[in-house]
């Protein structure tokens, strides 16, 4: 028995494949917590594992910040750890400026936070010794593009 098979085109509609590393961080986060000394440097299983309601609850335990009973963070000075007056953290979520509070973001939002306490630890993608009063970065919980700039939430 032979059997013949007739050519016959098909046309289907165009796929895009998208791929992504297990490992790939796009915020950078886990690079500079391996290379930066002189942060602080929370993973959302280290925040998640406090059970806090407020997100700047988690930085009661970080020498190098104090935090007011109303959430306000300010940075201690190394030389005598006195709170530094007229100075204000620079905050950035997800790689650009935020103006608003550290808790205008819940502790389930955060993938991860970077705590800059001076100018010297700073990297320059928040602004180097210009955030001589701190940096704190948030990434939030979401798809982060590879020049790492998402929105805030």
């Amino acid at each position: 028995m032979d059997v013949t098979l007739a050519e016959r085109a098909v046309t289907v509609d165009s796929v895009q494949v998208v791929g992504r590393s297990a490992n790939a961080d796009p915020t950078g986060f886990l690079e500079r917590r391996r290379r930066i000394g002189g942060g602080y440097f929370f993973d959302h299983g280290e925040i998640d594992s406090l059970a806090t309601l407020r997100l700047s609850e988690v930085l009661r335990m970080t020498p190098a910040v104090y935090v007011s009973s109303a959430g306000d963070v300010t940075v201690r000075r190394n030389v005598h750890n006195s709170l530094m007056s007229g100075c204000s953290i620079r905050y950035f979520v997800d790689g650009a400026p935020y103006a608003g509070k550290l808790d205008d973001f819940r502790p389930t939002d955060v993938e991860y936070m970077e705590v800059y306490p001076d100018g010297a630890t700073i990297p320059p993608k928040f602004g180097g010794a210009l955030g001589a009063c701190g940096v704190i970065a948030l990434w939030t919980r979401i798809v982060h593009s590879a020049s790492g700039g998402g929105k805030p939430k």
